[in-house]
């Protein structure tokens, strides 16, 4: 009787074929895409001289990164973040349609974001991403747009340097990239 719930279960989770898993894997990675975007326009605004003051500071005020850093942060940005980053994630996933097969991928898209912010704070690349470290270290163009714990760490050790705060998105470069004359321009470090 247990088995036959278990196989249930099974048949219900997983993707039955490649096209399903391919269509699951790219929902995965558009939502955190999407969430990265997002998080992007979030930190931006966080830095821009008032909201920096008032609210993100605390943040900031750690130097030293820990897997608790990454929760340091005042209620009203908490708030965003849940409500204008993770939230909308899911919410547009959602409208878009891709969530009707696979409502389980929110509670991935939570962990992994989660799991994630924590390894960024960490300043350590745990497996499997060590590899893509590797990678980014070879040179490999695609893994250069990767927003790994280095990265972020220059942004927590560096903020007061105009090219450091540029580092504000929390899974690629792209947005850092595309956005850089305009983020120097308008965040704090420009500013003081």
């Amino acid at each position: 009787r247990g088995a036959v719930v278990a196989t249930n279960l099974a048949v219900g989770f997983w993707p039955s074929d490649s096209l399903e898993l391919c269509s699951t894997a790219l929902t995965f990675v558009g939502m955190l895409l999407y969430f990265d975007f997002m998080s992007f326009l979030l930190h931006w605004a966080m830095h821009t001289r008032v909201l920096y003051r008032r609210y993100h500071k605390e943040h900031h005020d750690v130097r030293h990164l820990s897997p608790w850093a990454n929760d340091i942060e005042s209620d009203a940005e908490g708030l965003l973040n849940v409500f204008m980053c993770k939230a909308t994630t899911v919410i547009f996933a959602a409208w878009l349609g891709l969530l009707q097969e696979r409502p389980w991928l929110i509670v991935a898209f939570y962990a992994f974001t989660k799991w994630y912010g924590v390894m960024e704070h960490l300043n350590m690349t745990l497996p499997p991403l060590h590899i893509l470290l590797r990678w980014k270290q070879a040179g490999h163009p695609l893994c250069s747009l990767l927003s790994l714990p280095d990265y972020h760490d220059d942004h927590h050790r560096y903020s007061p340097d105009a090219e450091a705060v540029g580092h504000l998105a929390v899974y690629t470069t792209f947005w850092d990239r595309l956005f850089a004359p305009l983020v120097r321009r308008t965040t704090v470090a420009k500013l003081s």
